[in-house]
Parts: structure tokens; C-alpha cells; sequence
């Protein structure tokens, strides 16, 4: 494709991203990183960097730096790519959605409470807008309650065999926000 093509175009991208992602697979960070890194030259270089790819190739260096704890650098890429989704895609996609959660950890990890709430408190009200999301859910799943009762006494029971005694299925959506970096 490079000889086809030449070095700086924007079709190269793509390749450097998937192989970016096997890289992250392999814990092989340093190569990750170089991918990504060249994806990003060439979305800049071919004045793309206004496209979804390239808020995607964003993301995934901000989860690639926050991996590493490196999180004031993941803190600029996630500011970078959400600033971009909202522009391209508006405040009602779950990209958006995706992107607040990536970087209220990043917030917490930083130490920064009170931007990592804000900006957990715009999640939250991006995912109430949604239906069958996890604040219309919360009241049905057994994974929400918990988190929103107080702390009890915990009693040690015997765990049961199989899938016999275990509760109703969680929601998914609130039971997978931990706070912690989602890749796309």
C-alpha cells in the first residue's frame, strides 16, 4: 500500500490503528504507541483530523497513556477527543457517552475529585437520556442498588453450585462503568 500510495497517505491510517491494537494485545505498549502516533501524523498531514477515525486513534492513546500512568497526557487526549465528538456527532451519542467515562478516571486517578465528579455528573445525565440505560434501569438492577444503598453488615453464605441462587441479570450498561478506560 505504501509503494502504491506513498508514505503519507491518509489509507495508511487504518492499517496503523488495527496494527496499534494488536500491538496493545501483545503488551508490546512502545510499538502501540508508534502506531497510533502515525496515524495521527497522517489524519494531520492529509487535513483529516476532523474525521470520527481520528477521534477514535485520540482515544485510544489517551487509554494507551492512561494504561501506562501516564494520565496528565491521557487527560489531554481524552479533552481533545471528546471536544471533537461533540462537534461531529453532538452531546446524545454514546461515543460521547464513552469518552466522559474515559476521562472522569482519568480525573480520579489525578487525584482531581471534583473535575472527576463533574465530569461523572455529565455521564450520568448523558446516560439518563437514554433508554434502558442504567439511571432509568438502577431501581431493577441488583448491581446499581448495591451501589446506591448503604454500606450493611455483610453476612458470609454459603455459595450455591451452579447458577442456582444467583440474582436477575445486571443492566450491563451501569455495571461496566468502574470508571475505568473503554477502548473503541
Amino acid at each position: 500500500m505504501t509503494k502504491e500510495k506513498g508514505p503519507d497517505a491518509l489509507e495508511l491510517a487504518s492499517p496503523y490503528i488495527n496494527l496499534g491494537i494488536c500491538y496493545k494485545r501483545m503488551q508490546k505498549l512502545e510499538d502501540t504507541e508508534r502506531c497510533y502516533r502515525e496515524a495521527m501524523r497522517l489524519h494531520k498531514l492529509n487535513d483529516a483530523d476532523k474525521s470520527e477515525q481520528f477521534s477514535t486513534v485520540l482515544l485510544n492513546m489517551g487509554v494507551l497513556c492512561a494504561e501506562q500512568g501516564r494520565n496528565e497526557e491521557a487527560e489531554k487526549y481524552y479533552l481533545e477527543t471528546l471536544e471533537l465528538r461533540v462537534q461531529m456527532l453532538g452531546r446524545n451519542h454514546w461515543r460521547v457517552g464513552n469518552t466522559y467515562n474515559n476521562l472522569a478516571g482519568c480525573r480520579r486517578r489525578l487525584r482531581d475529585f471534583a473535575g472527576a465528579e463533574n465530569t461523572f455528573s455529565r455521564q450520568l445525565r448523558f446516560w439518563m437520556r437514554i433508554p434502558n440505560s442504567c439511571a432509568t434501569l438502577s431501581t431493577r438492577c441488583p448491581g446499581c442498588a448495591r451501589m446506591r444503598a448503604k454500606p450493611k453488615k455483610r453476612r458470609r453464605r454459603p455459595r450455591a453450585r451452579g447458577n442456582a441462587g444467583r440474582g436477575p441479570a445486571e443492566c450491563g450498561w451501569c455495571c461496566r462503568l468502574r470508571l475505568r478506560p473503554i477502548a473503541i
